[in-house]
Parts: C-alpha cells; sequence; structure tokens
C-alpha cells in the first residue's frame, strides 16, 4: 500500500510523540493547510491526536502548522487531558468504594496502558474496564454501584455497564478476549503462575493490573478481536507497543512466545511486530521473539487506515427540545413539551401557572425580562415572589418585553418538588464555589443542575433541567432556603454562559477594568490577585473605574471585542450595565518580579481557554468557544504577567499592551 503525503506525515508525528525524539521522517513535509488539517482529522479519527500533539513538539519550527490549526490541537489535546484526569478521579473513588466492602477487582487495558506512555494524560481514554474473580463478588460489586445510585445493564456477554461519575465502566469476570473453552485450564494456571501487580497514575494513585505477561497476552487478544469486528484504531497499536517497550526485561520472551502459540496468536503475532516495527518505530530489540511477516503488513495497513476507531454516533445535543423530562413533564408542560402552548398562554404581564396540578387551577405567573451583553433572556416567577428582592444584581440589567425569537433563553421557576432523577445521568463535573455547590449532569433528554448551599448533610438542593441547548429550562427551588436567590443567579448565570456561546459571546472568569473609555481583563486561577490587581490599576490610572470583578462578558461584533459588565460579579458588588472596547486580555501569576510576556497565535488562545465558562463534554459548545477565543486572541493583544501586587505591576502592564497596539 502507497502510503499518501498525509499518512506519512501522520506516522512520522505519531513516532516522534510515541518515543518523545525527533521525527525520523522530513520528507513530507512542509504541508499545505489543507494537509495539516487532513493530518489532524486522521489522529482524531484514529484516537492518537494527543500523541500526535507531541510529536509537533519534536518538528522544525519551519515546517509546524497554521495557528488557525494550532489553536484547534491546543484545545484538543486539553479535552484528551482533562478527561484524563476526570477518569482517574473517578477511577480512584470507585475502586475505595469497592474496597471498603472486601471487593477487589483488576483494572484492564485503559488507564493501565496510559501509565506506560510518556505523557499519560495524552493518551485517549475511553472506558474502564474492570476484572472481578468471580462471578458471585461481580455480583455483588454490581448490587454495591446499585445501592449507590448507578443504573447497571448486564449484556449477552455477561458483562455489566453503568455509568460512574461521568465515566463509562464495565465489569468483566473473563481476563482474556479467548473464549475457546479448551483454553479455560491453561489460561487460569498462567494467571495463577504470574498473578497482578500495582502501577502508579499520573496522580500518585496504584492501580492494581495483571502482571507484565498475561497483560501482553490480554492486549494482543483484545487488539485481534478489535481488529475482526469493532473496528481498530492507531491508538491500540501504540498501547500495544508502549506495552513491549516498557515492560521489556520483565517478563520471559520463551514463555511469552509459548503463550501466542497455545493460543493461536503466533501467527498474526507477527503481522503485528512488523507493524509496530515499521510503521510505529518499536525497536526490534525490545520484541520478545524475532518473528516478523514482512508480506502481510500492508494489508494490516490497509484495514488500520481505512478503519480508524468506530464509536457511537449520537444525536446532536444542540438540536431540538426533550423529548420528556421524567415525572417533573408533568407539572410542566407549558415550556418543556409545549412550547406553542406557552406563547398562546401568555397573558399581558404574565403567563399561566400550573403550581396547582391537582384541579389544574391556573395561577398567573410574573415573567421579567433582562439584557445582558445585547442578549435577552427572561425568567418566570410565581406570583408573589418579588425579583427586585431574589435578583437584586439583575436590577441594572431589567428591559421591557422583547419578541419571542429575540430571547436566548427562558426560566420557568417553579417551587414544585423535583420528582425526576430516576433516568440515567451522566456527572459532567462538580465544584463549589461562590456559585454555591454544583453538580451538573447529562441525561438523555438535556442536562440537569443540583445547587446546594451550607454543609452538604441536610442542604436545601435546588434543581434546574434544560434542554441540550440551554435555550428552555425550568427550575424547582426550595423557597424555605435562605440562599433562594443566590441559587436563582446561579441557575441563570450557568444558562446564560451556555445559550451566549452560540452568539459570539463568551462568559470568563476575570476582573475587567475600563480605562479611557477602554476595556482591560485580567485572568488567573483563584487566588492570584485578579481583584488586587484591578485595584492597582484604579489607584495608578485616574479615572479607571471597576466594570465587573468577577464574570464579565467578551463579545465579537463587527471585528470589535467588546467588554459588558453583568449581574455575576462575585463578592464585589460591582453590577454595572456597560460596556467598552478591549484593549488587551492578562493572564496574571504571582511572582517576586514584575515581568510582562507577549502572547500570540496558540499561546494567546491557551491563555484564554482555561478561563471561560462552557461545558466541556457537549461537542458543539466546545466548537463555539473556540472559534470565537480564535477571533478573540487574533483581534486583542494577550499577555502574561509575572507581577507583584503593587502599582508598578499595573504600569508595567499597561505599557507593554500599549507597545504591542503601536506595533
Amino acid at each position: 500500500m502507497n502510503l499518501s503525503t498525509e499518512h506519512k506525515a501522520l506516522f512520522s508525528l505519531l513516532r516522534a510523540g510515541l518515543w518523545e525524539r525527533e521525527a525520523d521522517d522530513l520528507s513530507p513535509f512542509p504541508l499545505t493547510d489543507a494537509q495539516w488539517w487532513e493530518v489532524y482529522r486522521m489522529s482524531v479519527r484514529q484516537t492518537v491526536a494527543g500523541i500526535v500533539f507531541r510529536g509537533l513538539h519534536h518538528l522544525p519550527e519551519e515546517y509546524l502548522p497554521a495557528d488557525a490549526l494550532m489553536i484547534h490541537w491546543v484545545a484538543k489535546a486539553d479535552r484528551i487531558e482533562r478527561k484524563n484526569r476526570r477518569m482517574d478521579a473517578a477511577l480512584r473513588l470507585l475502586l475505595q468504594l469497592l474496597g471498603r466492602e472486601g471487593l477487589h477487582p483488576v483494572l484492564l487495558k485503559g488507564q493501565g496502558v496510559a501509565a506506560l506512555y510518556e505523557h499519560p494524560l495524552l493518551r485517549e481514554c475511553g472506558d474502564i474496564d474492570l476484572c472481578f474473580p468471580s462471578e458471585k463478588e461481580e455480583r455483588e460489586a454490581a448490587e454495591l454501584v446499585r445501592r449507590a445510585g448507578c443504573r447497571t445493564e448486564r449484556h449477552p456477554d455477561g458483562s455489566v455497564c453503568y455509568s460512574w461519575q461521568g465515566v463509562e465502566v464495565e465489569h468483566h469476570t473473563r481476563l482474556f478476549d479467548l473464549h475457546n473453552p479448551l483454553l479455560r485450564g491453561y489460561l487460569s494456571s498462567l494467571v495463577g503462575r504470574h498473578g497482578f501487580t500495582d502501577i502508579r497514575t499520573e496522580d500518585g494513585a496504584t492501580l492494581p493490573v495483571p502482571a507484565p505477561l498475561p497483560d501482553l497476552l490480554l492486549l494482543n487478544a483484545h487488539l485481534l478481536k478489535h481488529i475482526m469486528g469493532h473496528g481498530v484504531g492507531l491508538r491500540q497499536f501504540c498501547d500495544m507497543a508502549r506495552a513491549y517497550h516498557a515492560l521489556h526485561g520483565s517478563y520471559s520472551p520463551v514463555e511469552l512466545e509459548a503463550a501466542y502459540r497455545r493460543t493461536g496468536l503466533l501467527r498474526w503475532s507477527a503481522q503485528l511486530h512488523t507493524f509496530l516495527t515499521e510503521h510505529l518505530g518499536l525497536p526490534r530489540d525490545v520484541l520478545p521473539y524475532a518473528g516478523t511477516d514482512a508480506r502481510t503488513s500492508p494489508r494490516l495497513l490497509h484495514i488500520v487506515l481505512e478503519g480508524g476507531q468506530l464509536r457511537a454516533v449520537r444525536q446532536d445535543p444542540g438540536q431540538g427540545l426533550p423529548c420528556r423530562l421524567g415525572a417533573e413533564a408533568a407539572h410542566l408542560p407549558l415550556l418543556l413539551e409545549a412550547p406553542r402552548l406557552l406563547r398562546r398562554l401568555r397573558a399581558r404581564g404574565g403567563v399561566l401557572d400550573l403550581d396547582k396540578t391537582h384541579n389544574r387551577k391556573p395561577q398567573m405567573r410574573n415573567e421579567y425580562f433582562f439584557r445582558v451583553a445585547g442578549l435577552l433572556f427572561s425568567v418566570s416567577l410565581p406570583s408573589g415572589w418579588d425579583a427586585e428582592a431574589l435578583l437584586p444584581s439583575f436590577r441594572p440589567f431589567r428591559c421591557g418585553a422583547c419578541p419571542e425569537g429575540k430571547r436566548i433563553f427562558r426560566l420557568l421557576a417553579a417551587t414544585l418538588p423535583f420528582a425526576g432523577g430516576g433516568e440515567r445521568a451522566e456527572l459532567l463535573g462538580e465544584s463549589s464555589n461562590d456559585m454555591g455547590h454544583v453538580r451538573l449532569l447529562r441525561t438523555p433528554d438535556g442536562y440537569r443542575t443540583e445547587i446546594s448551599y451550607g454543609p452538604s448533610a441536610g442542604a436545601a438542593v435546588h434543581v434546574m433541567v434544560s434542554d441540550p441547548a440551554f435555550d428552555n429550562a425550568a427550575a424547582f427551588l426550595r423557597p424555605e432556603d435562605p440562599y433562594l436567590g443566590e441559587a436563582l443567579s446561579s441557575m441563570l448565570r450557568i444558562l446564560y454562559a451556555q445559550a451566549a456561546l452560540v452568539r459570539d459571546a463568551v462568559s470568563v472568569h476575570a476582573s475587567c477594568v475600563s480605562l479611557e473609555g477602554r476595556g482591560y481583563l485580567f485572568l488567573g486561577r483563584s487566588g492570584t490577585g485578579k481583584s488586587t490587581h484591578a485595584r492597582r490599576w484604579m489607584e495608578a490610572f485616574p479615572g479607571c473605574r471597576l466594570l465587573n470583578d468577577d464574570n464579565p462578558v467578551l463579545r465579537v461584533e463587527d471585528g470589535t471585542v467588546t467588554a459588558y459588565g453583568t449581574p455575576w460579579s462575585g463578592k464585589t458588588p460591582c453590577y454595572r450595565n456597560e460596556c467598552a472596547p478591549v484593549a488587551g486580555i492578562v493572564r496574571l501569576q504571582q511572582s517576586p518580579q514584575n515581568r510582562f510576556t507577549p502572547l500570540c497565535g496558540p499561546e494567546a488562545f491557551a491563555a484564554l481557554l482555561p478561563s471561560c465558562s462552557a461545558v466541556r463534554r457537549d461537542a458543539r459548545l466546545q466548537d463555539a468557544l473556540h472559534d470565537t477565543l480564535v477571533r478573540v486572541a487574533g483581534l486583542v493583544p494577550v499577555g502574561w504577567l509575572e507581577c507583584l501586587p503593587d502599582r508598578e505591576a499595573a504600569r508595567l502592564c499597561l505599557e507593554e499592551l500599549n507597545q504591542i497596539i503601536q506595533q
């Protein structure tokens, strides 16, 4: 099989990233923009985008792709790393839960193989596979996770699947994908002789995995299974290559060759070894034995490049309204199941309320409209609720009613208890900050957000359900909670941040000041000193004033980036309905000295991305966020400021930003 220029470039970068060495084949380079995009798409399809991204670090600078593609690659690598961190945390908690009940499964593939990479967090992860020593222990484990709130499904092959902390998990009682009953005794004795070992993950946790020889046999058999029917990607070959390399010297090559022969994998392994050495750069001296088959490798290469990693096709999360929302839909048919009915029932000054479902007696509601960064939204509250008291920071943003198609979302608030929660839900994130303790879950019909304040035990939980596009939502509020207003404000903030993304607007965790009619934003992790640096600007420059101290909005309009004040300003009560064209965005880092570094292209994009609000697991919203940030990075001066909490840092910052503008 003759490789195209793009395929040659892909393999060159893959080898460089897999072994952390200089690219060994520069003949395909330089590439055109179209060729680079094809290499990127192939790396994504083959689930090796993170490894190839590492390969870019070893490519001469004159051959690197354009900034527009680099920004996408940086974002993709960031998503892979974040997903791995979530999976590591979920796996650790699951093993702790099982261990407290005396259940000690073995981790198969996945994160156990990732630990064999130079950069484990950039290996694209899938699900968690756990193997239990007996069917009895597996049934006990399945019952335990069900009691913990997980809904399990048993497959025809006996495996059990469920979602844990937003990660798919499978239980198995068979270590190997080898179903010949005549091999059971042999495989059992093989595992008995070699047993299991522990590996250490990126965060320092230890995980139980098969010993080196059975682990290699497991990976080999699993790879062949995918080739025969499930689809295969280059990542699985990379796993095999890294395993051979990392485990070299820790097992008997003679015994492994005998195991391959006994299980019928010997001839296949010759083809595999040819592929690993010729295309992935595995050194021949780490192979268990010297058997290769150069005649059949081209056929295998064709299968891999034509297939790629097969994935389940999901419905676009940005399309349509949910078809059901559980038991709560019986109480709220107006908004979430029949928006046309809602439009018919709207009355002047309010809409009908079906809170009193026992006799369907309608009660008037009050609908309030707000405009933030030029984007309109509304919240419908039960009659008698005082929006001015519940949402005092929203007062400057209050506006009159708007035409139906103009608002970006509508939130219907009710005092009903949330009757849902029985549907399968995937936990996407959990955090505790000024918004309260927030849990975001993806459901079959959209998203569910749970917010509570105060001690976790016994705290009132406010629930919001929304459609996939975040443009229609219902809130189930606990009116007895003294934090009722804060919960409602946080819900509106979450809805706004997501709904605004597809309208060229981004909610940013930053402090923002205006000076001489221009806006400046200061980014950084919590505790970095964003608010302190903003105060130093106001002390150093007469006329400088605070626009927002926690959550301004950036909006790209007609080639201009504008910063807007919002109703959400953290601990500082600064709720100005004002805006200013942005003249600079700076990421801060505490330092014993003041030093400014200009950023552009991918570096500027990478500085902006961590401070922006978007559901990380929603491809539609992620694409919208990245597109907007690419434009922001190209239109506005961006820098990195290592600084002291003094006025000199403010003066240096403004001086350097002005120099970038003048250039």
